[in-house]
Formats: structure tokens, sequence, C-alpha cells
């Protein structure tokens, strides 16, 4: 392929990035035609501008990916999130990044917490960035002991699995604080 039809692959590749919103992937397609049209222009051999094409675009992929999801706007279920009590279902690792938290309207949503974050704990949504959710433990020091809202699923949609206190004793039949 000569320069001319990698300029042309080019400008397609940008029209489409502009034509079909929301990704970014034609964009880094468009910057490898780039190269290899360039490489092309200045008299590489067709082996070599597909070589720039493949690499440039992956290199582009590689290095745009990351700030695109940073600068993506946040989804519209996402309003009002802030404040809000959430129940991490994956627990969440703040070395990488991962972990998943299901809010009352029990959508799941990526989470990412300064500390780790044990599944089953209880957290509060601080922001939205993107497509994830910033958390911290809503009740510091509580752990594992905290109670499960009856409204709301545990991890992966299945219910908590406790069983709801019948009368005004709980289980085991020991008195529950709180008015008689």
């Amino acid at each position: 392929m000569n320069w001319h039809w990698w300029f042309v692959t080019f400008l397609g590749l940008l029209v489409l990035e502009v034509a079909m919103p929301g990704g970014f992937g034609f964009a880094c397609l468009a910057g490898g035609a780039l190269a290899a049209c360039l490489a092309g222009a200045l008299g590489a051999g067709a082996a070599l501008a597909w070589l720039l094409f493949g690499g440039g675009t992956l290199l582009l992929l590689a290095a745009v990916a990351p700030a695109v999801r940073r600068r993506a706007p946040a989804p519209p279920a996402a309003a009002g999130l802030r404040g809000q009590r959430a129940l991490v279902t994956e627990a969440l690792d703040p070395r990488t990044g991962r972990g998943v938290v299901q809010v009352a309207q029990g959508t799941r949503w990526l989470a990412a917490a300064e500390a780790p974050v044990a599944a089953g704990t209880w957290v509060e949504v601080l922001e939205v960035r993107g497509d994830r959710l910033r958390v911290r433990p809503a009740f510091p020091g509580l752990g594992d002991c905290q109670e499960r809202s009856p409204g709301l699923t545990g991890p992966l949609g299945k219910a908590s699995g406790r069983p709801p206190a019948a009368g005004p004793a709980g289980p085991g039949g020991r008195a529950r604080p709180g008015p008689p």
C-alpha cells in the first residue's frame, strides 16, 4: 500500500471516530494509519508500514485508554449516589484498584477505597469518578459484624441467607436491644 491509501484510511477512521462518539478505538487506529502514511511517504516498504500501523495503534490504545476512562462522564444512574450506602460484594484492594459494590438500587459498580475492605462490609460512596465509585467504610471497626439490609441482596444477587428475626427476641431467644 502506498502512502495515499494510508492517508485515505486515516481520514476514514477519523470520520468513524466522529460519527460514533463514546469510544476512542477508531482514533487510535487512525493514529496507526497516520504513522504508516508518514512511513510510506518517506519511502518505507509495505512491511514496515504495516508494522507501524499495528504498533502505533497498540501504543495509542495503551497510552490513551487509562486517560479516557478517568475522564469518562459518569453514567446517568450515578446522580445522587454520593453519600449513599453500598455493600461490598467483591473485596476492595487499593493496590490493584479492584473491587465491586452493590448500591441500594441493586446496581453493581466498580469501586476503589484507600484501605482494603472485605466483602460483606457496608461502605459510603464519597464520589463518582467515571465508571468507578470511591468509597470508605460506613461503620469503621464493625468489619463482618455489620447487619445486612433486608431489602438489599448479597453477592451475585443472592439473598443474604439470614433468617428474619421473629418477635421481640432475636435468633437463639435472646432479647434484642431497643424499645419493648
